[in-house]
């Protein structure tokens, strides 16, 4: 089990205690279910940026979906950013996942349309792993991608326990057990997968692509729930 940090007081704007509390309350929120360890700033950066959408991050999923609505609104107005480019990532989240997001309104996935539809962190995890799938293939293809991934992350400058993990494997273990952690089917495998090394050296290149990734990633996690499956 991992630690989730917890904002740093240096990382908030200068503004009232509350709102550092509402802060760390809503900075351990976002970031237990995936391992991130964003601080109020990096979280701020993504829920203005369109095209994560369409990227593996649970912790902004999670701003959308499990924060109080009047937090988000506090989050929003006290971080300064902009309203409307919030809204529009926020929509378009819920187009891809299948129910309406208003960041200032409660978000009910059990509204959706049609029958059981996935939650948008299933699909999620299920979009991280399709990743997974491919950046595999490509390794076995060209294992030059392994040094590679293994430098970006000793460039990072903020480390945590997954990334940790990730150097070590990339540095010690040999090509199959670098495969095999991409593809682990358990907690700790959709963790380290929410930090994906290889997606730094070998991303989508076009949107189309990524969206085509998240359509299937969607039509899996819907036939799994209407077989009534897990996985």
């Amino acid at each position: 089990m991992t630690n989730t940090p917890v904002a740093n007081d240096a990382d908030v704007p200068e503004t009232a205690p509350d709102f550092q509390a509402m802060a760390r309350k809503i900075m351990t929120t976002v970031n237990a279910s995936y391992g991130r360890d964003y601080s109020p700033q990096q979280l701020a950066d993504k829920i203005i940026e369109q095209h994560v959408a369409y990227q593996i991050d649970g912790a902004v999923f999670a701003f959308f979906t499990e924060i109080r609505p009047e937090l988000r609104e506090a989050f929003v107005r006290e971080m300064s950013l902009d309203v409307d480019a919030v809204s529009k990532l926020a929509v378009r989240i819920g187009e891809l996942a299948g129910f309406p997001i208003d960041p200032f309104q409660p978000t009910a996935p059990t509204q959706m349309q049609g029958p059981r539809q996935p939650y948008a962190h299933e699909v999620s995890d299920r979009l991280s792993l399709l990743h997974a799938r491919r950046h595999a293939d490509l390794i076995v293809s060209d294992p030059t991608l392994i040094p590679k991934a293994l430098n970006q992350l000793e460039c990072q400058r903020l480390q945590n326990a997954a990334t940790r993990l990730w150097c070590f494997v990339l540095r010690r273990r040999p090509l199959e057990a670098v495969i095999e952690l991409l593809l682990e089917d358990s907690a700790r495998g959709r963790e380290l997968r929410g930090g994906n090394p290889f997606s730094l050296v070998a991303p989508m290149q076009s949107e189309a692509e990524r969206r085509a990734l998240y359509r299937q990633a969607k039509r899996e996690m819907e036939t799994s729930h209407n077989l009534g499956g897990n996985h």
